[in-house]
């Protein structure tokens, strides 16, 4: 178990320090990035992407923009809530449902920090919107670990 326990709080450590990193993009950094991304799905998705004009193309990429920044923010605290829940849930001497707390904590400061870390990136924002988006994918994963963990051969772990 120990092991485990120090690999899961390496994989969290990393993890946050890629979210830093992530959220010390400037605005057009971060633009780039996200642009880049939804072109490559868009290639895959859309057979006929590659036949639109650039006008077309940027369009389709900037229409598209929010909803994959969000997705992006739920899916990488997501990640996050994972490793928070087994760099936690091998502490035996603490009770089960605080475990689970304290796993969620952890990625709700982590929002937080993240966000108020925005705020002096430039072109960047600090906003409770993401916090909550971010808070939400962790609970989501933390949520859907408790419930896989509670139904399987898995308890023995927890």
């Amino acid at each position: 178990m120990k092991l485990f326990r120090i690999i899961a709080l390496v994989l969290l450590i990393l993890w946050m320090i890629l979210i830093f990193l992530l959220s010390a993009q400037t605005s057009v950094e971060s633009s780039d990035t996200s642009s880049g991304a939804i072109g490559v799905v868009l290639k895959i998705l859309y057979p006929g992407f590659e036949k639109l004009s650039d006008v077309q193309k940027q369009d389709m990429i900037n229409s598209l923009q929010f909803i994959a920044r969000k997705g992006a923010h739920f899916t990488i605290y997501g990640i996050l809530g994972i490793f928070s829940f087994f760099a936690v849930i091998t502490y035996k001497g603490i009770p089960i449902k605080y475990r689970y707390l304290l796993s969620g904590l952890i990625c709700l400061l982590y929002a937080a920090s993240d966000e108020l870390h925005q705020y002096f990136v430039p072109g960047r924002s600090c906003e409770l919107r993401d916090v909550l988006v971010d808070f939400s994918g962790s609970v989501t994963a933390i949520i859907l670990l408790i419930l896989i963990f509670r139904h399987s051969k898995l308890k023995k772990f927890v």
